[in-house]
């Protein structure tokens, strides 16, 4: 199956709408670029999610390639259906990712993510990242709706 870039999209990340930008949240500095989630366009027309959600030490909690949960760290399980998937850590219930399809090319995605050294917690109230809340805001056709570094 062909995979494209995805230009005509919306993702709903903590509470906010990214549409049809070149990228997501990115991390550029200390010699690394990192992405937080990567869309991809499906040989059939659907919206797929690449992203690999770490701990603060950097450690993989998940890999979800091709909108698939491929791998879930020892402490956490997973839970997956045609249209959600979650990835939570057992001991505590916290959820890492929770992502939802509303549509082939819309999709809602929360839950805790690291990238850069920096915690970004996304919940349906808004998108903190550091002591910043991001809220309620739309980013539309830009090269990367949120940039750190």
């Amino acid at each position: 199956m062909e995979k494209t870039p995805a230009e005509k999209y919306e993702l709903t990340l903590g509470g906010n709408l990214i549409k049809d930008c070149g990228a997501t949240v990115v991390f550029s500095g200390k010699g690394v670029h990192q992405e937080l989630v990567r869309l991809r366009i499906g040989g059939d027309g659907k919206l797929l999610v690449n992203c690999k959600v770490r701990d603060e030490k950097g450690h993989t909690i998940a890999s979800i390639n091709n909108s698939k949960i491929v791998h879930v760290a020892q402490g956490y399980d997973s839970r997956s259906n045609d249209s959600s998937w979650l990835v939570y850590q057992r001991a505590t219930g916290d959820v890492y990712f929770d992502m939802d399809y509303l549509a082939p090319s819309k999709i809602k995605v929360n839950g805790i993510f690291w990238i850069g050294g920096r915690k970004i917690i996304a919940t349906d109230a808004g998108l903190l990242i550091g002591g910043a809340l991001i809220q309620g805001c739309s980013f539309d056709s830009c090269g990367a709706a949120i940039g750190l570094g």
